[in-house]
């Protein structure tokens, strides 16, 4: 039985929200461009970047061979060559996006060898000292050092095609035509890869910068939204209600990130009107420039 209601001209709902939120908002997995050091083999990287995306172990690397299809014989890897190893970008302390792997000391090492040599660069001595205990000229023959290595899950103000990035050392004569061959991007990237790296001088040789990177089927995957994005969509509700019965309804959806401050805020504009049979329409429109994602939904019932 069809529902009779007086017609209402207008009814005007407001919903506005405001938050701050940290630099990191979200985890994702990250890739870390490994410059493969002499001495090295897939056994000694797997230790190093054990994690749940790449397990530590002496036989089993497809984790890692998944993202270097490249590599023709697992039990010797090219000297001088990279590796992109896979590992999660988690928020460390809520706001740093990193990831914390343990590295099993052995004698005679030193905070600059662990990250010069056998983490090649990916990260610094300053970098190790605040996540670590032991004097830096006194670090113990046995132990577990906490390596720590910056990663990124992408900007949505820069683009929402790219989820999936790797940190990536820059090493001397290098620079961004070279990085961007290494990681099997095409030249005309290098505007959005400066994009998400401002101010960098990519001949400087040191540093890291982060570069869309792809995943083991050679796609970029694009970024993935979840609970850490701020996207409120509560009021959601109250408008498909008001819709089940009713006609009209004018939603904008506002969203804007920057620098780790977060806007998020909706208006809902409803003109309702008694629901006819036999009556349908709908119209979506979604376009509008800058920083403002909108969707405007037309329905007449």
């Amino acid at each position: 039985m069809l529902l009779k209601l007086f017609p209402i001209p207008l009814l005007f709902i407001l919903t506005f929200s405001i938050s701050v939120e940290s630099r990191c908002t979200r985890s994702c997995t990250a890739l870390a461009s490994y410059y493969v050091p002499p001495e090295s083999n897939l056994t000694f990287i797997s230790e190093l970047f054990n994690s749940t995306l790449a397990p530590s172990s002496t036989l089993n690397f497809d984790s890692i061979l998944s993202y270097n299809k490249q590599v023709a014989n697992k039990d010797s890897v090219e000297i001088g060559t990279r590796l992109n190893v896979p590992f999660p970008c988690d928020c460390i302390n809520g706001s740093l996006p990193a990831h914390e792997f343990g590295y099993r000391v052995r004698s005679h090492d030193t905070y600059d060898k662990i990250a010069t040599e056998y983490y090649s660069n990916l990260t610094t001595v300053n970098w190790l000292l605040p996540f670590n205990t032991y004097p830096p000229t006194n670090i113990p023959d046995t132990g577990t050092v906490r390596v720590v290595v910056n990663c990124s899950c992408g900007d949505a103000t820069i683009s929402k095609d790219y989820g999936l990035f790797i940190t990536y050392p820059l090493r001397p004569g290098e620079n961004l035509s070279y990085v961007l061959t290494q990681a099997n991007l095409s030249s005309d990237l290098s505007g959005l890869v400066q994009r998400y790296n401002p101010g960098v001088n990519f001949s400087s040789g040191a540093g890291l910068v982060f570069i869309p990177g792809r995943d083991a089927n050679g796609n970029f995957p694009p970024i993935q939204s979840s609970t850490g994005d701020l996207t409120f969509r509560a009021f959601d509700l109250p408008c498909m209600l008001l819709l089940w019965n009713f006609g009209w309804s004018y939603c904008w959806d506002i969203y804007s990130s920057h620098s780790g401050i977060a806007v998020a805020g909706n208006w809902c504009i409803y003109w309702i009107f008694p629901k006819e049979e036999g009556k349908g329409r709908n119209i979506v429109l979604d376009r509008l420039p800058g920083f403002i994602s909108s969707s405007w939904k037309c329905f007449w019932k």
